[in-house]
């Protein structure tokens, strides 16, 4: 995998960030909802390791620009 496709929070290939952004905002909507995911109850209130990871991806610029990319070829 070349640096260009590595990020920090991720292992995947640039490729699949996109998919990546998708189940974020899944997993934010679903938290502001009210829902819980499994590992929700592992953590303090708000502090879910899946929503904050979740929280950092949908705001991600480089995230957000191959997602950019991919709907744009």
């Amino acid at each position: 995998m070349s640096a260009v496709d590595q990020h920090p929070l991720t292992i995947m290939p640039r490729s699949v960030w996109p998919v990546i952004l998708g189940m974020a905002r899944s997993t934010v909507a679903a938290h502001e909802g009210g829902e819980e995911c499994r590992m929700c109850p592992s953590y303090p209130a708000g502090r879910c390791a899946r929503l904050v990871a979740a929280l950092r991806a949908v705001v991600d610029p480089e995230m957000l620009a191959a997602e950019r990319q991919a709907v744009g070829s």
